[in-house]
């Protein structure tokens, strides 16, 4: 195979003019791979991801596979090579047409607008922009799509389903994708990265820096070069291990280290999977707070409870009182499970931990998101008094703003501890921010279809964020004005409480003084 290729020349770059060498340190192993054949002669894998950054050489890759294909079969190959559109289509096809007229194969090949005819095969190789609608009914040879990540439309979803559900009618097929990392594992490439890394044989690689999956049965390869998840990335080691091309020197990975958004050059430059598009937290300065302790019975607390409108996720956090150092520790969170269609939150579990809350600390702010919980709201204003509703219309922008202000401030100075929970930090990761006229609102990422991404919760963060911000509060609050329930687990003195029954249960609160 990588004969095959040297006798092309890279046209572009510091390696312009140069044969189209495949390094051996990685990208001859990683072809090699591809291209393994059973005892028969046929191919062993049929079905290939492979993940690598941005940088790498994957277009030229992409383009030198296909005229492989149309080159070394003999049954009038039909060879497709897609990009996300017609300019990424154009970036495969130029790469093609350098590679076939710079070299002795230019003399056996038409090249035409959008394809290139190689006569000794009768084969062909043709560029797709990414229209899936108009690619049925093709018979490919071998099919290469470039940048998976971004195929994200219906359209783009319909050709890898064309192509995908064509590759059948031609003997020891093969469909290669190549891509870079994404954000949304709810994409074609998010989905198919989860399926590979739950099926697959996995084998961990080079430091972890190289994960190959193989499911025999399937016929179906991955090979993933890229940042661990738990990688530092702006450590120059990471950046080194996660570009192995000698071409890349490390100062131009450090310019681009200094002046990318973070997330994008985890995600381009790294090959490393994000939680969103771009955050609002920077890598690792949650985690660094992090300082698990058990909560002790009685002790003051904030408490919020939040919850999306289509309970598909809520969240109840707290917030102690500890003056210049709050600890943020999370009492519940629910979140709809992959693939679990028409999953609610368990109300009743809910509901349980909210009264061993309210029972088992001296809970003096009871905050309650109402939106798709305004019976439950209710309920526990009934019951307990103390509920007071996060402002919903007008001033809910405005505080939300004003509280993720202080919080990150708090962050930033290391002023605050937390609990540790992982899906509390995961949330914080999915966390975006977007300008307003108001300043900085913390937001849910949107998926491709602009509405919130599915899976992509952020509700415990923001009762993080909310707890926070009542706990530091130092103007008179609500309660203040309205009085408060707190609970007492000891008999009341005669006169000073009221029971209250709870399920059949009898539990005493005190009522304080306005």
């Amino acid at each position: 195979m990588g004969r095959f290729l040297a006798n092309f020349r890279h046209t572009k770059g510091p390696a312009a003019g140069t044969p189209f060498v495949l390094e051996p340190g990685w990208q001859q192993r990683d072809i090699d791979l591809m291209y393994e054949v059973l005892p028969n002669g046929r191919r062993r894998w049929r079905s290939i991801l492979y993940g690598v950054a941005r940088g790498n050489g994957k277009s030229p890759i992409v383009g030198g596979l296909g005229l492989v294909e149309v080159a070394s079969r003999e049954d009038e190959p039909e060879v497709f090579t897609a990009g996300t559109d017609r300019d990424g289509a154009k970036i495969i096809h130029g790469f093609q047409v350098a590679f076939v007229t710079g070299s002795a194969m230019g003399a056996h090949c038409d090249v035409l607008q959008r394809a290139i005819t190689y006569r000794p095969t009768g084969g062909v190789v043709r560029t797709l922009s990414g229209d899936g609608y108009r690619a049925h009914g093709l018979t490919p040879s071998a099919a290469l799509k470039d940048e998976k990540h971004a195929w994200l439309t219906d359209k783009q979803v319909e050709l890898h389903w064309a192509l995908e559900s064509g590759m059948h009618k031609r003997f020891d097929s093969v469909s290669i994708d190549i891509t870079t990392a994404g954000w949304d594992r709810a994409t074609l490439l998010g989905e198919q990265y989860e399926a590979n890394m739950q099926t697959m044989d996995l084998e961990v690689l080079e430091g972890g820096f190289l994960i190959v999956g193989r499911d025999t049965e399937a016929q179906a390869l991955m090979i993933w070069r890229g940042a661990p998840d738990d990688a530092d990335p702006t450590d120059p080691a990471v950046w080194r291990a996660a570009n192995p091309a000698s071409w890349l020197p490390a100062a131009e990975l450090k310019r681009m280290a200094m002046t990318l958004p973070e997330n994008i050059f985890r995600r381009l430059i790294l090959n490393q999977w994000t939680e969103s598009l771009a955050r609002w937290m920077p890598v690792g300065v949650w985690e660094g707070l992090a300082a698990p302790r058990e909560l002790e019975e009685g002790e003051p607390l904030v408490v919020v409870f939040t919850g999306t409108y289509q309970r598909d996720s809520a969240a109840l956090v707290a917030c102690t009182l500890d003056g210049d150092a709050p600890h943020v520790a999370v009492l519940g969170l629910w979140e709809r499970p992959h693939g679990a269609e028409g999953w609610t939150v368990p109300v009743g579990e809910v509901q349980r931990e909210v009264r061993h809350t309210l029972r088992t600390y001296d809970v003096e702010s009871f905050i309650v998101d109402r939106p798709g919980w305004e019976d439950e709201a209710e309920e526990w204003e009934e019951r307990y008094g103390s509920v007071v509703s996060f402002p919903l219309e007008s001033s809910r922008r405005k505080r939300m703003v004003a509280a993720g202000a202080r919080f990150y401030g708090l962050i930033a100075e290391g002023g605050l501890t937390h609990d540790g929970n992982r899906e509390l930090a995961r949330q914080f990761a999915q966390v975006t921010a977007r300008e307003t006229p108001e300043g900085v609102l913390l937001v849910r990422p949107l998926g491709t279809d602009k509405k919130p991404a599915v899976g992509k919760y952020i509700d415990a963060a923001v009762c993080a964020v909310l707890a926070v911000d009542e706990a530091a509060e130092e103007a008179p609050s609500v309660y203040e004005e309205r009085g408060l329930l707190t609970l007492k687990p000891a008999e009341p003195e005669e006169g000073e409480v009221e029971a209250v029954t709870i399920e059949g249960e009898t539990i005493y609160v005190r009522r304080a003084s306005a």
